[in-house]
């Protein structure tokens, strides 16, 4: 049985408030036995350099070569991932933490709760499985940190968590919609080039 989300509109700004109130309706599906949300859209196709497998995207019709950032990685299984049959590209590792070095301190969502937590460090949680509100992500939950001072993100200071999984039996990665978007804009420049 999964506890409930307490409210704290008087602690959090309205961004953070939304993404409590995200939490709990995730929780109440999952408690319902309701389909979780099911992420952004993932482009499957033939990988001409692994006999088998798939290579997954974000990006339809993007260059399939193995050194390619747009290629999340390769799954053994045709439209599907899970832990077992995918292998992630370092290649696109590199790029989200880029991106997310880049544009994390450009977030709303982190910014709202950076503005509540103040100073300190603050995990950059996935949102394919959001922890309840001050609570900390699993490990493999944990995109990331970045540094706060004075409740403001510090450009530049995030860092990868090396336990992070791109994959988890809760799915593929999920980003906020507009760290989202700017992994998209990165991804695109880089397979255009």
């Amino acid at each position: 049985m999964l506890a409930r989300a307490r409210p704290f509109a008087t602690r959090a700004s309205g961004l953070a408030s939304r993404a409590l109130l995200h939490t709990t309706r995730v929780h109440r599906a999952a408690a319902a036995d309701e389909a979780a949300p099911s992420g952004p859209p993932l482009f499957f196709e033939p990988s001409p350099d692994r006999p088998g497998a798939y290579t997954v995207s974000f990006l339809p019709g993007t260059p399939r070569a193995a050194d390619s950032p747009a290629v999340i990685g390769w799954s053994t299984a045709a439209q599907a991932v899970t832990p077992r049959s995918f292998t992630a590209n370092p290649t696109f590792l590199r790029e989200l933490h880029a991106a997310l070095k880049d544009h994390a301190h450009e977030d709303p969502e982190l910014v709202a709760l950076a503005e509540h937590q103040k100073i300190g460090f603050m995990h950059v949680a996935d949102a394919r499985n959001p922890p309840p509100w001050g609570r900390i992500p699993d490990p493999d939950d944990i995109v990331g940190s970045v540094r706060l001072d004075d409740g403001k993100i510090v450009p530049g200071s995030f860092e990868p968590m090396p336990a992070h999984r791109l994959v988890s039996g809760a799915g593929i990665m999920q980003l906020s919609p507009a760290l989202h978007a700017a992994l998209l804009a990165r991804l695109r420049a880089k397979s255009s080039s």
